[in-house]
């Protein structure tokens, strides 16, 4: 397992995680897995990449971190205001999947799929909250899966991650924001 039981996940794996995909990607010819934009990085851009989630130097990171910012890549990273009507939309502190999903997030009008008239639509923004659920949420009691609602704003605000980063817009900024373009 990368992880460990406090979700951690070192440095040098992720990177080798990540370089591994890449080469498997240009090498495969496969195009589903990292962003296009990743596939001419090399092992310091990926170290680069992952370091921006090690802010404190430890060596490791939370695998949930990097699975949000990779899930919202193009997102852009919600306002205090737009957290806190997400936080008031969700009726507990622990959320269950069928309250999680009716939350007012964000980046719903971002990330809608705009499909063509003759094609089955395709609800993108709901299978992304869906995929946030699954990775944020844990068993609880009679074996309902929930959210912490309060762990689970603090990840996204990510104001530790942001920290002394200029030009952060979107989750993708704060992976790329020391690999130059």
């Amino acid at each position: 397992m990368l992880a460990d039981e406090n979700g951690q996940i070192l440095v040098r794996k992720a990177v080798e995680l990540l370089l591994r995909k890449a080469q498997n990607s240009r090498s495969l010819g496969d195009m589903g897995g990292l962003p296009k934009e990743w596939s001419s990085f090399t092992h310091n851009d990926f170290e680069k990449l992952v370091r921006n989630l090690d802010i404190y130097n430890s060596g490791s990171i939370n695998y949930k971190v990097l699975a949000t910012c990779c899930i919202l890549l193009k997102s852009p990273v919600p306002k205090d205001d737009q957290l806190e009507e997400l936080k008031a939309s969700l009726p507990e502190d622990q959320a269950e999947r069928e309250s999680f999903a009716q939350g007012s997030f964000w980046f719903r009008a971002t990330e809608v799929s705009k499909d063509r008239e003759y094609s089955h639509p395709f609800p993108r923004a709901d299978h992304i909250v869906q995929i946030l659920f699954d990775l944020h949420s844990e068993s609880s009691e009679a074996d309902v899966r929930k959210v912490d609602v309060n762990r689970f704003i603090q990840l996204l605000k990510a104001q530790e991650i942001k920290m002394l980063k200029t030009g952060i817009t979107t989750y993708g900024d704060i992976l790329t924001a020391s690999i130059s373009k």
